[in-house]
Parts: C-alpha cells; structure tokens; sequence
C-alpha cells in the first residue's frame, strides 16, 4: 500500500522560496554597493572603541560579526543569513495576510512576497535593505497582535524589534509613530489599560535609548542626532536644490567657499560625479555642526525654495518604480509589473479615504489605519529625508502596501456580491 503524502500550499510557497533564494546566492554572489565601504569603516570604528557617528550600530556589528567567525568568507555569510532571515519572515508575513485577508487571498499575497525578487533579492547586497525589510515584518507582526489581543510577549517583541530597527537604519524613526498609534489604540479605544501603559512603557524605553545615543553623537560632533548621514543628506538636498545659501554664513571667506562652489559646479544639481564633486568640496570645507547650521539658516532664509526641494523630490519620486532590485544590472524581473512610487501614492489615499467611508458607515478596522499609517509615515520621511534612491528606502513600507493592494481588491469583490 502506497502512501501520498501532500504538501501544503504554505509548504510549496517556501519551497519555491527556497529554490529562488539559492539561485539568487549563486548567480550573483555578494554585492557591495555604494554605501557598503562606510559599514566596514563603522565596523573599524566600532572594534577599536571609538563610536561611528556616520552610521547606526547594528549593521556594521552585523558585519563584524560575520568577519570575526568566517573570516574571508564574510561577504558569503552575510548575505545567507540576510536570506535565512527573509525566509523565516515569510511565515510572519503569512499569519498577518490570514489576519486581514481571506484564505486563498492570503496564500496569492504571502507568495507574492515570498517570490517576487522586488522582496527577496535585496538579500544579495551588503546593505541594510533586507534586514531591514525582514525586521519590519517581524515588528508589523507584532504590532498587530498587540491591536488584536494586547498580550504581553507580543509588547516586548515589538519593543526588541523597534529597538534593532532603530539601530539598523535612522530613517527607521518613522516606525515610532505606528508603534505609538498601538498603545493608544489600547488605551483610548480598545480600554485595554494594562497592555497600553506596558506599549507605552516600551516604545518609551526605545525612544530614550535614541536620545541618549543621540547625546553620545552630540558629544562627538556637536550635532544632536542618531547618525550625521542625515546631516550629510540634508546638505546634499540643500545644494542639489539650489537653496544652500552664502548668506547663511557670517565669515565672509567661508560664504565665498559656498559662492565658489556654485561658480564651480552650477545652481541646481543631478546625481552624478558633478553633484559628489560639489557635495565634497563643501563636505572637506565644514565640519558636521557647520553643515547643520548652514542648512538650518538655509531654510530659514529661503523657507518656499525648501517647500518647493520637497515637491520636486515628491514628484522625482513618484516616476521611480517601486517594484524593484538593485540585485543585477542584467537580471531585472522588476518590469514584468512596473508599479511606479506615484501609483503606490495614490492608491494609499485612495486607501485613506475608503477608511474613513467605512468609519462613517460604522465599518472600521484598526489594523487597516495601522497598514495606511505606517506606508505613509515609512514613504514620507523617505522622500523628505533623503535625496534619491527612494525605492531602496521605501522597502519596508512595501509589505504593507501588498497588504493594502490585497484588502481593496477583497472588498471589492465582496461590494460586488452584495449588489
């Protein structure tokens, strides 16, 4: 008598995963991208006592790690366990579609994420993208058994989670927002005292960490921040734009450095060798407090250039494509379903609006305000905090967004079984 064993969809999911993920590894290897090399100074920094002020710990630790128990293997270990860790994120990724989604819809969106490289191929860059992605499902996860049930565990795995995010990469801050909207769900709406006061107790802990490793970098630079790549960033925006102004600095010879420079390289900038050429003159000319006053003052003189930096950097962003990897040059699934970050825009509005349609109709779901909450806190501090590569730092809003894309097109064909 012959047995026939079967295999679950989840099961055929993460095996289809795994194939995927392996060839990835294989065909193209570690990659180190632009930012990479500052990881491995952080890391130098780091093991010889001295803080990094440039980049958030836990990445360069990360690498450390890898280097100190695999030697010149490093590269290799990294990026398998980038993938080790994206695969158990599947299973997370899976009980939070069934929370929200309905069966068979659930398992189309979870192999979506399993599958489609726009997820999964960030494991191949020594960057802090996959972990970074896998990490936010693992805290979405959590945050959603808090709104649903408030339990204990759960609380203290979102605090560990939001801590690790926070330490991985500085726009993470944005997450401190829906980790708030959770305890006050708990505390005004779903009167849940106990599990409120705790998840607030928790995102406070984290939040007082920030600052006071925030202090430490204070020490340092003289800049109140958790990392200065932000100084740097908000400088390149200002010069890109054309808002950096001369009249920014009192010392006439330094305001001559800043008129020089556009005398040199031009108003309004592209990335590019002009712009990094542009970027490092100024960069070997202020140091980090220097920079942050002449951006701060640089607003200040000219507040509407700044507005306008934003909208164009808005609309920059939304021609970007969403679905996509930095994994190969060559090998590039991302156009097989172009979905623009304007397009990922409009849907969350649209998003937004059906809420509060369904708020009024006495119809409403927290974790529904919860996904549109968290895409657009993740996508807007990306866009205003950064000046390009918005496709590599929306990524953890983007598991949230297949959440969301799901959920419209469920309710949409439920509107069409009740007519």
């Amino acid at each position: 008598m012959t047995i026939r064993k079967s295999i679950s969809p989840l099961q055929l999911i993460y095996t289809i995963s795994i194939i995927v993920s392996l060839s990835f590894i294989l065909l193209f290897h570690p990659i180190e991208f632009n930012d990479t090399p500052s990881y491995l100074r952080a890391w130098d920094n780091l093991s010889n006592g001295q803080l990094d002020t440039f980049r958030t710990p836990l990445y360069p630790v990360f690498i450390g790690c890898m280097m100190s128990l695999f030697g010149k293997a490093w590269g290799w270990m990294v990026i398998i366990v980038q993938y080790a860790i994206f695969l158990l994120s599947i299973k997370y990724f899976h009980r939070l579609s069934s929370g929200l989604l309905k069966d068979k819809l659930a398992l189309v969106t979870t192999a979506i994420y399993a599958i489609y490289p726009t997820f999964n191929s960030w494991g191949n860059l020594i960057l802090t993208d996959s972990l970074g992605l896998s990490l936010s499902v693992f805290f979405f996860y959590a945050c959603y058994r808090i709104i649903k049930e408030g339990s204990l565990r759960h609380i203290i795995l979102m605090a560990l989670l939001l801590l690790l995010l926070l330490a991985l990469r500085p726009s993470n801050i944005s997450l401190l927002i829906p980790a708030a909207f959770s305890f006050l769900l708990l505390l005004f709406v779903k009167e849940k005292r106990k599990a409120g006061i705790l998840s607030l107790a928790g995102v406070a802990v984290c939040s007082f960490l920030l600052i006071g490793y925030s202090f430490k970098i204070k020490e340092k630079t003289g800049v109140f921040t958790p990392s200065t790549v932000s100084v740097s960033n908000n400088l390149t925006i200002a010069r890109m734009y054309g808002y950096l102004s001369p009249d920014a600095v009192d010392d006439s010879q330094r305001s001559d450095v800043i008129r020089r420079n556009y005398e040199k390289y031009g108003e309004e900038l592209s990335e590019g060798p002009v712009m990094f050429g542009a970027i490092g003159d100024l960069v070997n000319e202020f140091s980090v407090a220097e920079m942050k006053q002449l951006v701060d003052k640089s607003i200040k003189l000219n507040p509407l250039a700044w507005l306008k930096a934003i909208v164009k950097r808005t609309y920059f962003a939304s021609l970007m494509p969403a679905t996509t990897s930095y994994t190969s040059d060559i090998f590039r699934l991302h156009p097989l379903f172009p979905i623009n970050i304007g397009i990922i825009i409009l849907i969350l509005l649209a998003y937004s609006v059906l809420i509060v349609i369904r708020l009024f109709k006495g119809c409403f779901h927290h974790e529904s305000l919860f996904l549109a909450i968290t895409s657009l806190c993740v996508i807007g501090v990306s866009i205003v905090g950064a000046q390009y590569e918005y496709n590599r730092l929306i990524l953890p809003a983007m598991p949230c967004v297949l959440l969301i894309i799901s959920q419209m097109i469920q309710l949409f064909y439920e509107s069409k079984g009740q007519r």
